[in-house]
Order: C-alpha cells, then sequence, then structure tokens
C-alpha cells in the first residue's frame, strides 16, 4: 500500500466515524450538518486537505475555532469536543456573521433562517442589554 493510500484510508476512517458520532448523538440534525461535522474532524485530525471541508457557516466557526486554540493535530475526542457545540449547537452571532459575509453554498436553509433572525436584531439591543422581543 502507498503513503497516499494509507492517508487517504485514514481520512475515509475518521470521516466515518465521525459521521457515525455525530448521526448517533444528534439524530435530528440534518443530513448536512452530519457530513460537515465529519469533514471538519477529518480535517482537524489529519490536518490535510482542508478544501475538502464541507463549507456552511458551522464549519466556518469551527475552523476558527481550531485556528484560535490549536495549531496540530487533534485527537478524533479532541476534535468531537472542539467542533460539537459550533457544528450542532445554537446558531450564534459568530455563525451569523460567517453567513453574512461569506455565504457558503452548503447551509441547512434553518440555520440560515435563523442567522438572518439574528441579524435583525439592533445592536443597541444586544448593548444594553434589553431586547423588546
Amino acid at each position: 500500500m502507498s503513503c497516499c493510500s494509507f492517508v487517504y484510508m485514514k481520512k475515509s476512517e475518521i470521516y466515518q466515524k465521525a459521521l457515525k458520532w455525530g448521526i448517533e448523538s444528534y439524530p435530528e440534525s440534518s443530513d448536512i450538518h452530519h457530513r460537515a461535522f465529519a469533514s471538519v474532524v477529518q480535517f482537524a485530525c489529519t490536518g490535510q486537505n482542508r478544501i475538502a471541508v464541507i463549507k456552511t457557516m458551522r464549519t466556518l466557526v469551527a475552523m476558527d475555532i481550531l485556528y484560535l486554540y490549536k495549531s496540530e493535530t487533534l485527537s478524533f475526542n479532541e476534535a468531537i469536543n472542539m467542533f460539537k457545540d459550533a457544528c450542532y449547537g445554537d446558531i450564534t452571532i459568530a455563525h451569523a456573521q460567517k453567513w453574512k459575509h461569506d455565504r457558503p453554498e452548503k447551509d441547512d436553509e434553518n440555520d440560515i433562517q435563523k442567522a438572518k433572525q439574528i441579524l435583525e436584531i439592533p445592536l443597541e439591543g444586544i448593548y444594553r442589554g434589553k431586547r423588546d422581543y
């Protein structure tokens, strides 16, 4: 087996393991959430083929977390723990800003609607700690 074949097989196994973990842990989530999560876990564990990461607002936030806190590759469990909230949790202002600026093509429609709602909140309502709605 060539070196390249081994690397591909290893990445594929990590992707499949992360996909399985996501489906079992978050069965109500959409297919794109699972596939995007698995792709960012695969990248974090191998450090190779960043282009293979499925671009969604969730994975863009996850990639920011990776670059802020770690520079080397992660173990599978480290990657799961680092990205599960960004990829499966609530849509936050960070997600909404990624959607607004990058407009990823693969985003879940419900995530887009939530991001749009967040972006409609007046900034003074956030800074003063008040919301009228």
